[in-house]
């Protein structure tokens, strides 16, 4: 996700949070005049890629929830060692 979508696209309270600036005054960026790409909303960019990052996360939670509750993954009770 390019630099430019993140500051663009971040909502006041996440620019405010992660202390962001418009991506014309960051040097580095700025050594380019490429800001916006023709056609390319950069708000909505962020926020796509913001969901996907979303859904990986909770789809990377739900499986290794999944991992840790099935039988074989399960450590024996005393009991079950014993016996």
């Amino acid at each position: 996700m390019p630099c430019s979508q993140v500051c663009d696209g971040a909502s006041e309270e996440e620019r405010a949070r992660w202390k962001l600036s418009p991506a014309q005054e960051y040097h580095y960026l700025n050594q380019s005049t490429c800001f916006q790409l023709s056609g390319v909303d950069n708000a909505k960019e962020f926020q796509v890629g913001v969901l996907i990052i979303s859904l990986i996360i909770i789809t990377i939670q739900r499986d290794d929830s999944q991992r840790n509750l099935s039988p074989r993954n399960r450590n024996p009770s005393p009991a079950q060692k014993i016996g």
